[in-house]
C-alpha cells in the first residue's frame, strides 16, 4: 500500500512549475556541456581527440555528484517545515500515520523528483558512449550511486526540515550539516595515517602481499559514508582520469589512501559508498522522525 503521505506531496509537487524548470534546466545544462566539449570533434577528428568521450563522462559524473548535493536539500527542506507554516502538521499527527511514515512519506516523494533529476541527466551520460570507451553497465552503475547519493543527501534535508520551523532556516541547515559531515568523514585522511599502516603501504613486498580483506581493516569505516570517496572510486573505476597525478605524487595522506582504495577495487569501494549512504538515509530518517514529535511536543507545552 502506498505512503499517504507520499502520494499527496507528490500530487502536490508535480501540479507545481518549481519541478519541471528544474528538470529541464538540469537536462539543458548537461546537454550543455556535452555540446561544448564535443565541438572541436564535431568540427575534425584527430587522434588526440579520441578520449574526448571518456573526459567528458568523468566531467560529467563530477558536476552531477556536485549539483544532487546542492539541489537534494533545496528539494527536500520544505517538506516538514513547509507543513509547519501552512498549520498542517498537527493535523496529520493526529491522524494513525506515525511520525516515521511521515518522515519517510516526505523523503520517498521527494526521491521521486530527485529520481526524475537523475533520469535527466542520463541522454548526456549516454552520448558519451558515441565515441567509445564506455560501456552501459557502467553508466547504469553511475545511476546507482547517484541515486543513493541523492537519497543521503535528501534524508538530511528532511532532517533539517523537521528540526527547523521555517523552510528558510531549514535549507541553511542542511547544507551547513552536508558540509560538516563532508568534513568530520575526511577526519581519517586529515588527521593522517599510524606508522603501522604506512609501513605497509610504502614498503613494496608488505603492499603487493596485502590481502583485501587486509586492507579493508586498514581502510577507516568513515569513508565508507563519505560520498566524495565513493565519487573518487567511481571516476577512477570508469575513466582512470587521475592515474598520472598519483604516478608522480610524493608520498602523503591522499596517496596513502589511494593506495588503500586500489587495493580493495575501486568498484568494490563505490558499492560499498552505495551501501554506506543508503544507511545515512536512512538513519537521518529516523532522527527526523523523532524530531517531528518532539518539536509538536514542546510546541504545545510551551502553549
Amino acid at each position: 500500500m502506498l505512503n499517504p503521505i507520499m502520494t499527496s506531496s507528490a500530487v502536490r509537487r508535480m501540479r507545481s512549475v518549481r519541478l519541471p524548470l528544474v528538470l529541464i534546466g538540469y537536462a539543458a545544462f548537461m546537454l550543455g556541456v556535452c555540446l561544448v566539449q564535443y565541438l572541436p570533434f564535431m568540427q575534425g577528428v584527430r587522434v588526440t581527440m579520441l578520449n574526448i568521450g571518456v573526459n567528458t563522462y568523468g566531467m560529467l559524473l563530477m558536476l552531477q555528484c556536485v549539483l544532487l548535493v546542492l539541489i537534494a536539500p533545496a528539494l527536500t527542506s520544505a517538506s516538514i517545515a513547509g507543513e509547519r507554516e501552512r498549520q498542517t502538521l498537527e493535523m496529520l499527527l493526529v491522524t494513525r500515520t506515525g511520525s516515521f511514515r511521515i518522515a519517510m512519506g516526505k523523503l520517498l516523494e521527494s526521491m521521486m523528483s530527485l529520481g526524475l533529476v537523475v533520469l535527466c541527466g542520463l541522454p548526456a551520460m549516454a552520448v558519451t558512449m558515441v565515441i567509445g570507451g564506455l560501456s552501459l553497465t557502467q553508466i547504469l552503475l553511475a545511476e546507482i550511486y547517484f541515486l543513493a547519493l541523492a537519497f543521503a543527501a535528501g534524508a538530511i534535508g528532511v532532517f533539517a526540515s523537521a528540526l527547523c520551523r521555517t523552510t528558510m532556516i531549514a535549507t541553511i541547515v542542511s547544507y551547513l550539516l552536508i558540509l560538516l559531515i563532508g568534513f568530520s568523514l575526511c577526519l581519517p585522511a586529515l588527521l593522517g595515517y599510524s606508522q603501522n599502516v604506512t609501513d605497509v603501504l610504502y614498503d613494496a613486498k608488505l603492499y603487493a602481499a596485502l590481502t583485501v580483506p587486509a586492507c579493508l581493516r586498514l581502510f577507516s569505516p568513515l569513508f565508507h559514508f563519505n560520498p566524495g570517496v565513493g565519487a573518487f572510486a567511481l571516476i577512477m573505476d570508469q575513466t582512470n582520469m587521475l592515474a598520472d597525478y598519483f604516478s608522480w605524487r610524493p608520498w602523503g595522506r591522499v596517496l596513502a589512501t589511494y593506495k588503500m582504495m586500489d587495493k580493495i577495487g575501486m568498484q568494490r569501494i563505490v558499492l560499498l559508498n552505495v551501501a554506506g549512504l543508503v544507511v545515512m538515509g536512512l538513519l537521518f530518517s529516523l532522527l527526523a522522525s523523532f524530531f517531528v514529535r518532539r518539536r509538536e511536543g514542546k510546541r504545545k507545552g510551551r502553549k
